[in-house]
């Protein structure tokens, strides 16, 4: 709701949490492995964008002309990639948690 770099960061903790969890259990939950998959694809897009955004700062706060256009740029795709990343979380995200659980209960049931 905030697409700051520090909550995109505090995201990326959530999201490396949730998916060192998942991996623990795939090999008892097999349904497990693609959202292991897809968690791991969208912890390294947001670890990737917080780089960016430091990068970002960093030449901003320079004063030399040169890093104008590469400061552009880094805006211009940070828009492209929060896109990317707002649509991959939220299917990663889409259960509700109750239903995650009861999928995962009856899995484990068998």
């Amino acid at each position: 709701k905030r697409p700051t770099t520090e909550a995109f960061h505090e995201w990326r903790k959530s999201v490396k949490t949730l998916f060192y969890q998942s991996r623990a259990l795939e090999l008892a939950l097999p349904s497990l492995v693609v959202t292991c998959r897809a968690l791991d694809d969208l912890q390294e897009d947001l670890g990737d964008d917080h780089d960016r955004d430091l990068l970002q700062e960093h030449l901003s706060g320079l004063d030399d002309p040169r890093t104008a256009p590469i400061v552009e740029r880094l805006v211009a795709e940070k828009r492209d990639r929060r896109r990317r990343i707002d649509e991959n979380g939220a299917s990663i995200f889409a259960p509700r948690p109750r239903a995650f659980h009861a999928a995962l209960t009856e899995e484990w049931a068998g």
